[in-house]
């Protein structure tokens, strides 16, 4: 069946008027009855009855009309969705991720992806694990930048490696030695991660059982940095932090190398348009700058 000509039915029994039907659609008044008449020999029953005042739906037309109705809407959300996904015309996507990918990626990656969509905004939240397992439980962001495994049963996209380092302060005894054994940095005087960020080194000390000597406790990654560079301990940091921070400390490779996994992690609907072309951009984007 036409669908063009369900619009051309629908629009009769909405205004009551074929004249009015007749001129929304550029077609005469004749065109219009023949097209009514069509789809009701098609069907094999009466849609509209006449009347001095106009048309109105008979019987039969009241009850099939929610069925032209929702064949009318289904092809309007499909040429809408198909439209969404040629052009991404607007629309805004909030973004959570913690400091090292909020420095080094997101910038580009948002700067690459106007580009091609010039009419999407963004929405940018900065934290630690913590935050950001807050803001994925309650739904506060549509994707998130994670470090595997999450807290939470969602779809991710696994993207990079990172390796994660000793660092030290430039004169510090243990600065002599090609690479670090876990148990010497945890005898040290430590500065770590509030626990809610800090999985990536507990991943590292918890295989040991050792009892890890913590000095002081910090929620800012570069606060950690900045605290070894006064000489005031040590501590295992991911690679991707250390990058633009190597002044005044030196970095260790551990005798046995431990990565953490950063990954995409989808909160937003699985049918989300935006979200999900934002997803393919994002792996797209690693999987060509993998030296990056």
């Amino acid at each position: 069946m036409d669908i063009k000509k369900l619009r051309i039915l629908k629009k009769a029994a909405e205004c009551k008027s074929l004249t009015e039907t007749a001129t929304h659609f550029s077609i005469t008044q004749g065109g219009v009855s023949h097209i009514i008449k069509d789809i009701e020999t098609e069907l094999g029953f009466s849609l509209l009855e006449r009347g001095k005042k106009g048309v109105k739906l008979s019987s039969s037309g009241e009850i099939i009309m929610p069925y032209i109705t929702r064949i009318i809407d289904d092809e309007d959300a499909l040429f809408n969705k198909s439209h969404e996904l040629k052009n991404l015309d607007s629309g805004v996507i909030s973004v959570g991720a913690f400091t090292s990918v909020a420095t080094h990626y997101l910038p580009r990656i948002i700067k690459e992806f106007n580009e091609k969509y010039p009419n999407i905004h963004f929405k940018l939240l900065n934290g630690d694990y913590g935050d950001i397992n807050s803001w994925i439980k309650n739904k506060e962001i549509d994707v998130a930048f994670v470090s595997l495994p999450t807290s939470e049963n969602i779809k991710t996209i696994p993207l990079f490696e990172d390796e994660l380092f000793a660092i030290l302060p430039k004169d510090h005894i243990l600065s002599k030695k090609k690479e670090l054994d876990v148990n010497d940095i945890v005898k040290e005087d430590f500065i770590t991660l509030l626990k809610s960020s800090n999985h990536d080194f507990r991943r590292v000390v918890d295989e040991t059982g050792l009892k890890i000597n913590i000095r002081f406790t910090l929620k800012d990654d570069y606060a950690v940095i900045a605290m070894v560079k006064q000489g005031l301990g040590v501590s295992i940091m991911p690679g991707l932090l250390l990058k633009g921070n190597l002044d005044d400390i030196v970095v260790k490779h551990l005798k046995k190398r431990v990565y953490r996994t950063i990954a995409l992690a989808l909160v937003a609907d699985e049918n989300n348009t935006l979200v999900n072309t934002f997803s393919d951009f994002v792996r797209s984007f690693f999987a060509l700058n993998k030296d990056i």
